[in-house]
């Protein structure tokens, strides 16, 4: 939907996903190796809106926000506690790397800096909030959320097929978990894997 002139941009749409036979990489119960398995059946339902603005010709805006709720629903997946006790059904459980919120957002500027040279500079991020990272669902391996931002600065010409660009990501350098196995029960411990950290990059491009 446009509006203000097309100055303003919004999307909008709800869903709602109904899986039979839900894949996911994780371990059953005692399994000493994490493998791609059927977790089983899942209702997904969510909204996402997205909303993009032109305030000038040099000046883009974007902001996007999901909600999500997902939901194992029939399983024949059954997992022991860790401390002892009766086994207990992954039913009710949440598919892996599912957060209830998520924001995203862009800022772009571009402006020339000589007759032939314009500077394009851009800003982005990207919000998650708690969620599991596998479908056993383990509250010592759920991640707290994160707030990830990223920026990058183009110089290229105004009319012309190269450029060059320096980028820079999780430029807070935050620490966050982004998948996780539950191997405790057979080895003791679990598999664990950090997102990247501050990452910084140059890139050249050129169009034949």
């Amino acid at each position: 939907m446009a509006l203000a002139g097309n100055t303003l941009r919004l999307n909008t749409s709800a869903f709602f996903y109904d899986y039979k036979g839900f894949q996911a990489t994780f371990v059953r119960a005692t399994e000493a190796s994490a493998r791609l398995q059927n977790a089983g059946d899942v209702e997904i339902t969510g909204l996402e809106a997205m909303l993009d603005c032109l305030p000038t010709e040099s000046l883009s805006l974007s902001l996007g926000v999901a909600l999500l709720d997902s939901k194992i629903v029939s399983t024949d997946v059954v997992l022991p506690p860790l401390d002892g006790g009766p086994e207990t059904t992954i039913k009710g459980n949440e598919i892996p790397n599912a957060p209830k919120t998520s924001f995203n957002g862009r800022i772009g500027y571009r402006f020339s800096v000589s007759d032939n040279l314009a500077l394009a500079l851009q800003t982005d991020f990207n919000y998650v909030s708690e969620h599991f990272l596998e479908p056993n669902n383990r509250e010592y391996l759920s991640e707290d959320g994160y707030f990830l931002i990223n920026g990058r600065v183009t110089l290229l010409p105004t009319d012309g097929p190269w450029q060059v660009a320096l980028w820079g990501k999780n430029l807070g350098d935050e620490e966050y978990r982004s998948a996780a196995q539950d191997l405790a029960l057979a080895l003791g411990f679990s598999e664990i894997v950090m997102g990247m950290p501050r990452t910084w990059g140059l890139e050249f491009e050129y169009r034949f």
